[in-house]
């Protein structure tokens, strides 16, 4: 996931991120994720190399009565244009909406 991250260019970690994020950034990100709590989703090449990812990360547990995600994807500029953005987003809207059920 690092590597993936990393592999975006200024512009593309400006758009997943809010900011162009340093590598150093990339690397305390992916380092806590938590995954006992979020989801992340992945498309992988023919060499087995992450070409899209996505983030889907819950709230920590709250008074609410459905607990709020947010979505984070990038896919690298030589995988677009396939859909895997969109397919990945389709994902987490199905996992988003099956938590949202089962706190409900």
């Amino acid at each position: 996931m690092v590597a993936h991250l990393q592999d975006l260019n200024e512009a593309d970690r400006l758009l997943r991120f809010g900011q162009a994020a340093t590598d150093e950034q990339i690397q305390h990100y992916v380092e806590n994720i938590q995954f006992e709590r979020d989801l992340v989703f992945g498309v992988f090449n023919r060499r087995l190399q992450l070409v899209a990812m996505a983030h889907l990360a819950f709230e920590p547990s709250t008074d609410q009565p459905v607990p709020a995600a947010e979505f984070g994807v990038s896919v690298l500029e030589r995988a677009r244009g396939r859909g895997f953005g969109a397919q990945l987003f389709g994902h987490a809207v199905t996992h988003a909406a099956t938590a949202a059920r089962e706190t409900c």
